[in-house]
C-alpha cells in the first residue's frame, strides 16, 4: 500500500451506502498516472520462528517515453504454528502438544500494470493473480483445507478538462474471477465461484459559488455459483447501479461538506427465478471549525440506507468457516441507519 485514506461523513457516500462508520481506501498504484524518471523499487523479506514463516515481496516502477510500468509480487510459505500446550481444551488421549495442526499457509500474489500518459490524461491496465492455500484448524476428523484462486483485471484512466465546467474526469473498471474450494480429507467438499464486474466514473467540476465537488456513478454485477455439501448460498446474482454527489466549501476557518447517494439493486435466485429489488437513498452533511491553528472541532450527520447482500437474502445451509448454520430471508427490507458523530 502506498497510501491509506479514511473517509467519514459525506465523503464515504462516494464509495457505498452501507458505510455508516466510514470507509478505508487502500491505494496501491498498480496503474501509475505519471512516468517515473528512473527505475525505483522496494524489496522486503522476513522470517518468523513460530511457524517457520518465510515471506518475501518486491515492487518495481519504471518509465520510458509516454509509458509507465509496474510490477509487484509476494510469496509466503509457513508451517504449522508452534504453541505451548495442547491445541484442544480437552485433548483426546494420545494427542500431541506443541503444534497447532493444519495451520500452514502458502500464498503467491503477483501483479503487473502498464499506463499510457500524456499531458491531458492517462489510461492504464493491470492484471493481478492470487493463489492461496491454508488449513482450517479444528477437531474435525477429516483435515479441512481451503484453496483460493483469483484473477483480477483493472482499467483506469483520467482526463483533464473533459467538458466545459469540469476540470477532470476519472474512471476505473475491474473484473474479478474468484474460486474458493474447500477440501475435506483430500476431496472437494464445497466449491464457490464468484464473478464480479465493478466500475465507477467521476466528474470533478470547477468551483460553483465557492463549492467544489464531484458527480459520479457506480455499477456492480455479481454472479455467485456454489456446489457441494456445504454450499450454504444457492446460485444467484445481483446487479446495482448508483449515482452520487459530494460538495465541499471552505470559508476562513470553516469547512463544510454535503453528499448524497441513490442506489438501485436487483437480486435473483437462479433455482426458482425469485427476484427482489431494493432502492436506497443516503444523505450526509458535515462541518469542521478550525478555531485555532492545529485545533479543530467537527461533526457529521447522516441518514444511510443499504440493500441486503446475496448472502443475507438467500443463504440456507452450514457455513464451515464460521461454524454456523446460516439462513437468509428474501423478504428483508433495506437497512436504515442514522448517525451522528
Amino acid at each position: 500500500a502506498d497510501q491509506i485514506e479514511i473517509f467519514r461523513g459525506p465523503s464515504a457516500l462516494m464509495y457505498g451506502s452501507g458505510a455508516s462508520g466510514g470507509v478505508v481506501n487502500i491505494v496501491n498504484r498498480r496503474i501509475l498516472d505519471y512516468v517515473p524518471e528512473a527505475i525505483s523499487g522496494d524489496l522486503y523479506g522476513h522470517y518468523n520462528s513460530v511457524a517457520d514463516d518465510f515471506t518475501g515481496a518486491f515492487r518495481l516502477n519504471a518509465g520510458r517515453g509516454d509509458f509507465a510500468f509496474h510490477l509487484d509480487g509476494l510469496k509466503r510459505d509457513t508451517g504449522d504454528y508452534d504453541i505451548p500446550k495442547f491445541a484442544a481444551v480437552d485433548p483426546e488421549p494420545g494427542s500431541s502438544k506443541g503444534v497447532l495442526k493444519n495451520s500452514a499457509i502458502q500464498t503467491e500474489n503477483f501483479s503487473g500494470g502498464v499506463s499510457y500518459i500524456r499531458e491531458r490524461g492517462y489510461l492504464g491496465v493491470a492484471v493481478n493473480r492470487l493463489r492461496n492455500r491454508y488449513g482450517v484448524p479444528g477437531e474435525d476428523p477429516e483435515v479441512v483445507t481451503i484453496r483460493q484462486r483469483q484473477t483480477r483485471f483493472d482499467i483506469k484512466g483520467g482526463l483533464n478538462d473533459p467538458l466545459p465546467g469540469f476540470r477532470m474526469a476519472k474512471t476505473r473498471w475491474g473484473y474479478n474471477n474468484h474460486t474458493h474450494t474447500e477440501f475435506e480429507g483430500g476431496e472437494v467438499g464445497t466449491l464457490l465461484l464468484n464473478r464480479e464486474w465493478e466500475g465507477r466514473t467521476e466528474l470533478l467540476h470547477k468551483p460553483l459559488a465557492g463549492w467544489d465537488g464531484a458527480l459520479g456513478m457506480q455499477y456492480q454485477h455479481r454472479q455467485l455459483a456454489t456446489s457441494g455439501e456445504e454450499a450454504f448460498v444457492p446460485d444467484s446474482q445481483a446487479e446495482a447501479v448508483s449515482t452520487f454527489a459530494l460538495e465541499k466549501l471552505s470559508l476562513n476557518r470553516w469547512h463544510f461538506e454535503r453528499g448524497g447517494r441513490y442506489e438501485r439493486q436487483s437480486a435473483r435466485r437462479r433455482e426458482d427465478g425469485l427476484s427482489v429489488e431494493h432502492q436506497a437513498v443516503s444523505l450526509a452533511g458535515g462541518t469542521i471549525w478550525t478555531f485555532f491553528d492545529g485545533y479543530s472541532l467537527g461533526g457529521n450527520l447522516s441518514h444511510t440506507q443499504r440493500a441486503p447482500a446475496l448472502e443475507e437474502l438467500f443463504s440456507n445451509g452450514p457455513h464451515l468457516a464460521t461454524g454456523s448454520y446460516e439462513i437468509g430471508d428474501a423478504s428483508l427490507k433495506k437497512e436504515k441507519s442514522n448517525n451522528l458523530d
